[in-house]
């Protein structure tokens, strides 16, 4: 027995001085992203381009009063993105695509001209002059352009066409795409012959690749070798999911952007299942380019083109498995290969709670059922000696940071994404009609003020009562045991989901003058709403309150590690440039130093941030489950609220 014990007391120290040495991994983080980013801030740019010694162009539109004035124009930058050249292109029209040529002061342009016909361009930006190389009579648009070595590849379409995917989510070919290259010393035209061509990029060893469709293979990349004058598959694709792509990282990676991912993702031809992301909000509507180290595409948010180096970015490392039951709801992936894997909310909480080594990250939302029990396990390696997140903490609102802090000061996950939830509301338009609605109203008070609309009326409101309920008893448990108040807000609630028409599958628009809205889980998404509200004219407020806080809800995304990994290094390093990342973004509702101007629809956005708490969501069985049978009558309110509290005293004991 006493060697026995000698082993658990030596097990006991070893685990002491383990979890003592938490967070001490001696972590040295990338510099951010955004410390490599070159922006170049055009408006309105239809194209870019860059040659391999970082010389780049730019070809803007800028709209003219004047009919025969095209408001074209091409700009040059240096490889520190400074702007050294300006063309004015205003007698062409049409103009779509550009590549460099060898000689970075050469740019192939297609478009139209003096001639009616679509034609391909060269102009020499020492000089400034514009050379009319060939036409296309058989095209009506250039979809891209590539140069290589003496050739000019152009796909182009034979017929407009913008929107070339069908219901099914494959390509179409309606714009009757075809692919042929001009050569610049016989000065002819050639037709490749690929049937189903979809989009072109540069390779390595003069090679093109090319994405399409055979009809024995499906969709694919495959590379043409103009010295051969053959073609051969090089990856074979499950479907068609992206449209514009490059070929980086010496010919051995793709470069591409589709809707689901929202990110420039990058994969290598021999583990094509793992996807790296590269950046973050990439346009992928628009070219992607690789020229030399450095990677261009079309930001989402600004609409500005950017640079950076790719070794800036990439990370060499092993897939770092990262468990998730939210979807497309993920932090920035910072370069590194991460494995995603999607999983039920009930069999991440056990998994984590267990302890399981089968996972490195895992992601979560205090909006998920039973989060809290999360926050008080020791499930998470303790994140305050990893470079840069005590920083991070402190940009944002005091309440984000206590949510990632556990009382005796350990930062247990990292916050990247807080969502702020209210309502969009017409106040005055709402008093015309006769709807005595107002900001800064309880749940009690809005039931009365619903409770006898008419149906007109009531159609003029969109509230799911499925997000008024969580929101409600969310603030409500968060705060205080159970009160005699809590029967009044049950009560309220049954009265909202009987009065108004929740389940009738309301169409939502902008006619309405109450709706519900969040903000903070897309960029793009909050940019393109708030131009919307603001010209309809709403005010962005917070929910009813529920309880005497005063706050108003948000809940918050998290990323924890697993402090069991057999990839920690690697795993914490993540964590560490994330932080980084997530420390350099400007204008982010939930830091403090946010800069929205009085009076504007932002500023309503940033109050609701500012005036906020993020609760921990006690278990749905607790008040969740039973809650839609007290609303159908099935179960008395009285009822309900007494095993409420019961489960609430058995949750918290728990």
């Amino acid at each position: 027995m006493k060697k026995r014990s000698g082993i658990v007391l030596f097990g006991l120290f070893f685990a002491v001085c383990f979890f003592a040495s938490c967070g001490k991994m001696q972590i040295e983080p990338n510099p951010p992203l955004q410390e490599v980013l070159i922006k170049y801030k055009l408006d309105n740019i239809n194209a870019f381009a860059a040659a391999d010694n970082g010389t780049a162009y730019m070809l803007c539109y800028t709209p003219s009063d004047d009919i025969f004035v095209s408001g074209n124009c091409m700009y040059r930058f240096d490889a520190e993105g400074e702007q050294t050249g300006e063309y004015l292109l205003s007698d062409y029209t049409q103009l779509t695509t550009i590549d460099v040529g060898e000689d970075e002061h050469i740019v192939y342009f297609t478009g139209q001209g003096m001639k009616p016909d679509l034609c391909l361009f060269a102009l020499n930006a020492e000089t400034g002059e514009v050379e009319e190389l060939c036409a296309f009579p058989y095209f009506q648009n250039a979809k891209k352009v590539v140069y290589i070595n003496g050739r000019v590849y152009v796909l182009g379409q034979q017929q407009w066409a913008y929107n070339t995917v069908d219901e099914a989510g494959d390509y179409n070919f309606v714009g009757g795409e075809k692919l042929v290259y001009y050569d610049i010393n016989t000065k002819e035209i050639y037709n490749l012959g690929f049937e189903y061509p979809i989009n072109i990029a540069a390779a390595k060893d003069d090679i093109l690749a090319v994405l399409g469709y055979l009809e024995t293979e499906g969709y694919c990349i495959m590379e043409y070798d103009p010295k051969k004058d053959a073609m051969q598959v090089r990856q074979r694709l499950e479907r068609f999911s992206f449209d514009n792509f490059a070929v980086c990282n010496n010919g051995d990676s793709l470069l591409y952007s589709y809707d689901i991912n929202f990110g420039l993702m990058m994969v290598d031809y021999e583990n094509p299942e793992i996807e790296v992301e590269i950046y973050e909000d990439v346009f992928a509507e628009r070219t992607i380019e690789a020229a030399g180290e450095r990677i261009y595409c079309m930001d989402e948010i600004t609409k500005y083109v950017v640079s950076f180096p790719l070794s800036a970015v990439r990370r060499e490392n092993k897939a770092v498995k990262l468990i998730s039951s939210w979807g497309n709801v993920a932090p920035y992936g910072c370069g590194y290969a991460l494995e995603r894997i999607g999983m039920s909310w009930d069999q991440i909480v056990l998994k984590t709670l267990a302890q399981d080594k089968d996972y490195d990250l895992c992601i979560g939302s205090t909006y998920d059922s039973a989060s809290q029990v999360m926050k008080d396990s020791e499930s998470f390696y303790p994140l305050n000696d990893i470079p840069g997140v005590e920083e991070y903490l402190n940009r944002c609102f005091p309440y984000v940071k206590e949510a990632a802090t556990k009382e005796d000061g350990t930062i247990w996950m990292l916050p990247f994404l807080v969502e702020g939830r209210g309502l969009l509301i017409r106040e005055d338009e709402l008093l015309q009609a006769g709807i005595p609605i107002s900001q800064g109203m309880t749940y009690t008070e809005l039931a009365s003020a619903v409770h006898g609309l008419s149906e007109q009326q009531k159609s003029l409101l969109y509230l799911p009562m499925y997000i008024i309920a969580r929101s409600c008893m969310d603030q409500y448990l968060s705060h205080s045991p159970l009160k005699d108040s809590f029967q009044e807000y049950i009560e309220a609630l049954k009265q909202l989901y009987i009065d108004l028409p929740f389940r009738s599958g309301q169409k939502i628009s902008n006619d309405l003058l109450l709706r519900y809205e969040f903000f903070g889980r897309d960029k793009w998404v909050d940019q393109w709403y708030i131009e919307q509200y603001k010209e309809v004219g709403y005010t962005f407020c917070s929910f009813p309150s529920a309880g005497s806080s005063g706050k108003n809800v948000i809940y918050c995304y998290f990323i924890a590690v697993n402090p069991n990994s057999s990839r920690l290094k690697e795993t914490l390093s993540y964590i560490a440039d994330l932080t980084g990342y997530l420390a350099a973004q400007e204008n982010v509702w939930y830091f403090t130093d946010y800069q929205a101007e009085p009076g504007s629809f932002e500023e309503q956005i940033y109050q609701i941030y500012q005036n906020g708490e993020i609760p921990f969501s006690v278990d749905a069985d607790v008040y969740l489950t039973d809650m839609e049978k007290v609303f159908f009558g099935e179960i008395p309110v009285e009822q309900y609220v007494k095993d409420v509290e019961q489960k609430l005293l058995k949750y918290q004991k728990e």
